[in-house]
């Protein structure tokens, strides 16, 4: 599978430290411990923050992305170098002409160097600090750090362009800041679903960009609607009587089957709790959210596939868990969790748009987040998928990004709101995606965040006709 570059540039390792050598307190004794924390505690209080607080936070800044903020802890020793403050992702192709001598380029740039550069603020106080009577501290800039990155770095197999200590602008005599500046190449996989998911469309994998782009099928999507019935593990949808209108008060059993190019299922996502409103209420609420199942074929199951109108359904297992409600002012809520043996992990709570914007829904274990290993979405354990890695080697896993358009070139429909119909695009790293069946699952959970969106809408509200079609 043909990759797309991109560019991941993080920063780890931020602590903040008061250098015994400028304050005239060294020495390794106990004494000399409690004297370093007097001076530090003299210096903290003449920029007005207590002692007790020692509240540090970090913008971190780059050319064309968002600003990141993290907190930065103040330290004796060596910083916890697996602690990651920020990632960014930058498109190689975008990041290229960052670097370029363009004079276009220039105008995306921080500060007025002829590089672009990482540039981290660090302020003393906390983002919203204040004491009970309502009066805040405000926070006070201690320096400004810049990282420039020459138009001849070679990221390609990892660049660190900062590790160590630097001195930390004048307010604290010796105050140092360390941090672990890195780029490094981060391709992706792109895939998307070829029209509407509730239309059953193709999905199909993105190779190249502009007039060079082509789409080749990888997989197929099966939408349907009825009773689902897990019994040791068989997923087997039946036939049934229409069970809900598109004004119904309870939206349920829907399910989403990914076939791989010979027909065989791959993955599947399954409403396993129904979407229902909250007592006197026309929404679903955080209290009560409705709740996917992410599944994959149990191959190591000694369980034979149940066949159901002439078709196989094979024995499954649970991969991931994704919740969903509505919150305050029309946005959804999510939640997704990985199912192992020894319990679940959360990977993902967020929130993103409501179903008639664009929006994106997110998996990155980068920033202070820990997992436990789990193994290959297979499970002949023939593909590795971990997000166990270390935090220095974590970051983006999976980016899916939700628009409303046309249906697309999927299954066409007469529906008179085929204007607001689906089209899904999700991104994956290549680092956790060594065959296409580790893909799949992916397919799975994207599907299952966009029905979340019509699932969790205003039950006052009538669901589109695509979802309100009879399928069995």
């Amino acid at each position: 599978m043909d990759a797309r570059d991109f560019v991941k540039l993080s920063v780890a390792g931020l602590g903040l430290r008061i250098n015994p050598a400028s304050t005239g307190t060294g020495g390794t004794d106990a004494g000399s411990s409690s004297l370093k924390r007097r001076s530090r505690t003299r210096s903290l209080g003449r920029i007005g923050i207590p002692s007790s607080s020692n509240c540090f936070f970090c913008e971190i800044r780059f050319p064309g992305c968002q600003p990141q903020t993290s907190q930065v802890p103040l330290v004796f020793g060596e910083p916890d170098s697996r602690s990651v403050a920020a990632n960014f992702y930058i498109d190689a192709t975008v990041f290229n002409k960052l670097l370029s001598p363009n004079p276009a380029s220039c105008l995306l740039r921080v500060g007025s160097g002829s590089a672009p550069s990482v540039e981290l603020v660090v302020y003393a106080g906390r983002q919203g600090y204040g004491n009970s009577s309502g009066s805040s501290i405000s926070s006070k800039v201690l320096g400004v750090f810049r990282v420039p990155i020459s138009a001849d770095s070679d990221w390609t197999d990892g660049l660190l362009l900062h590790g160590g200590w630097v001195k930390m602008g004048s307010f604290i005599s010796g105050m140092e800041l360390h941090a672990a500046v890195k780029l490094e190449s981060d391709p992706r996989y792109e895939f998307q679903f070829d029209g509407d998911i509730a239309l059953s469309p193709q999905i199909v994998q993105v190779k190249g960009k502009g007039a060079g782009k082509k789409q080749q099928p990888v997989f197929s999507c099966k939408f349907s609607k009825g009773r689902t019935r897990m019994v040791q593990g068989d997923l087997t949808p039946s036939r049934t009587p229409r069970e809900e209108s598109g004004n119904s008060r309870e939206r349920k059993s829907w399910l989403v089957t990914i076939h791989d190019l010979s027909g065989s299922p791959v993955a599947a996502a399954s409403m396993v709790t129904p979407f229902v409103p909250f007592t006197g209420s026309d929404e679903v609420s955080r209290s009560n959210p409705g709740g996917w199942l992410i599944l994959v074929p149990d191959s190591c199951s000694s369980a034979t596939d149940v066949v159901h109108g002439g078709h196989s359904y094979y024995s499954w297992r649970a991969w991931g868990r994704l919740e969903a409600w509505r919150q305050d002012g029309g946005r959804l809520g999510l939640k997704f969790q990985l199912i192992s043996h020894t319990g679940s992990i959360l990977v993902s709570e967020t929130t993103i748009p409501s179903s008639n914007k664009a929006g994106e829904f997110s998996i990155d274990t980068g920033p202070s987040v820990h997992h436990s290993p789990l193994p290959s979405p297979r499970s002949s354990g023939d593909c590795s998928f971990y997000l166990g890695l270390p935090t220095t080697d974590s970051g983006f896993v999976m980016n899916c990004e939700l628009r409303r358009g046309g249906s697309g070139s999927g299954r066409r429909s007469n529906s008179t709101s085929s204007s607001s119909a689906s089209r899904a695009t999700v991104q994956l790293s290549t680092r956790y995606i060594t065959c296409v069946e580790d893909a799949a699952v992916f397919m799975a959970l994207a599907a299952a965040v966009d029905l979340s969106r019509d699932a969790c809408q205003p039950f006052s509200r009538k669901l589109r006709k695509e979802l309100c079609r009879d399928f069995f």
